[in-house]
């Protein structure tokens, strides 16, 4: 194995029109830098291509944008390669649109956080804001209000999580369903972004 993940949390919360504040959290471990050298960026999967609004904190982090490579990602490049033993810990978010279907007077989400096919994931958590909902899947909610979803992820393994909310939780767009999503709305700011 060439990397390990230890935690693995995202923190959802909701606008009034329905549309999504997503942040991750990551401690990324190197444990290999010399089969295919050290890590110098990453990919990290997100549910579609209408974003916009990627920002960091992480000092370590040279630039951060949208990467379509058979599938939807955010990609992070770093300032300095690492090595075997180092530890990463990055954080970033985003605002994701075109995440609910409408059905039966319900808002729906169903929410799969990208999945490592090569990785092991110790820790995965999902928190998501518990305000108006009517359904999840989740088992328990934590004292600042948020749903939380926790596993062990193997590699390859996808998890999810299912929220239902009542029509009027928020003001939303039958054009901005799940099932209309497509790349050509992502927006021009999302190229690239430098700190």
């Amino acid at each position: 194995d060439l990397d390990y993940i230890h935690d693995y949390t995202i923190t959802v919360d909701p606008r009034t029109d329905g549309s999504l504040t997503m942040s991750y959290y990551l401690e990324w471990e190197v444990l290999d830098s010399t089969s295919e050298g050290p890590l110098t960026w990453i990919k990290i999967g997100i549910p579609n291509a209408n974003i916009d609004g990627i920002s960091t904190s992480s000092k370590d982090v040279k630039s951060i944008r949208y990467f379509e490579d058979n599938g939807d990602y955010i990609r992070i490049d770093f300032r300095k390669p690492h090595y075997k033993g180092e530890i990463l810990k990055i954080d970033f978010k985003y605002h994701q649109s075109f995440m609910y279907t409408l059905k039966n007077g319900k808002i729906n989400y169903s929410f799969t956080p990208g999945w490592f096919n090569d990785i092991k994931v110790k820790k995965m958590t999902i928190l998501w804001k518990a305000s108006k909902v009517e359904d999840s899947n989740s088992l328990k909610k934590n004292s600042d209000g948020y749903l939380v979803w926790e596993a062990s992820l193997p590699k390859g393994r996808k998890y999810e999580a299912e929220i239902i909310y009542p029509e009027s939780a928020f003001k939303t767009d039958e054009e901005k369903q799940a099932s209309y999503a497509t790349k050509a709305t992502v927006s021009s700011d999302v190229s690239s972004f430098s700190i």
